[in-house]
């Protein structure tokens, strides 16, 4: 369950909000009824930011097929159009 909370008794709530995020996940804060910020732990946050490959890393370490590699491609036929 998502839990949001007003600036205003963020403000005055920070310490629960803390708590909360480290025992329940993320928690919501609103200004003007829009999302304004997402209070997480640091465990979460480090997961999120780990070193992950670039996708340019990635698709370098993909395995490599055959060189000799071919496809069929599936022939597609027109549809009749009436001008």
């Amino acid at each position: 369950m998502k839990t949001v909370w007003k600036y205003q008794e963020a403000e005055r709530q920070l310490g629960r909000i803390i708590k909360s995020a480290l025992s329940e996940g993320p928690q919501y804060v609103t200004q003007q009824e829009t999302g304004t910020v997402v209070i997480i732990s640091v465990r979460e946050y480090e997961h999120l930011v780990s070193d992950k490959p670039d996708f340019a890393d990635f698709l370098i370490s993909c395995p490599k097929t055959d060189m000799n590699f071919e496809t069929e491609r599936q022939k597609d036929f027109s549809r009749n159009v009436e001008l």
